[in-house]
């Protein structure tokens, strides 16, 4: 499940820091290596979009990081035109008109 949240703490030294989620009084950890490689080193207060899964520790940890601010990668799209044609049947991915889904064009 994809959550939302703020950047509230950062150690770029480290390449680590921690979520205050939008819901829930819990900071999650974040690692540098769940941000996607484009877009720069994250800010404090950034709103980024995660997922989460528990680490070696069993606590929770964020993954799979997006941020919405920031310009979007191949991959990025690949991810999204995939989710959107897996869980909405019958959405309609062909902007171009070319017949050929977005996923397609996307993730090449």
């Amino acid at each position: 499940m994809r959550l939302h949240g703020t950047l509230t703490k950062w150690n770029d030294d480290r390449g680590f820091g921690f979520i205050s989620p939008s819901k829930g009084p819990t900071e999650i950890f974040v690692h540098i290596s769940a941000f996607p490689r484009a877009g720069g080193r994250p800010q404090l207060n950034e709103l980024i979009s995660f997922e989460t899964e528990p680490g070696r520790d069993g606590r929770l940890r964020a993954v799979r990081v997006m941020r919405p601010a920031r310009p979007r990668t191949a991959g990025t799209f690949c991810a999204e035109a995939n989710y959107f044609l897996n869980h909405c049947p019958g959405t309609q991915m062909d902007g171009d008109g070319d017949g050929i889904p977005c996923e397609s064009q996307f993730c090449r």
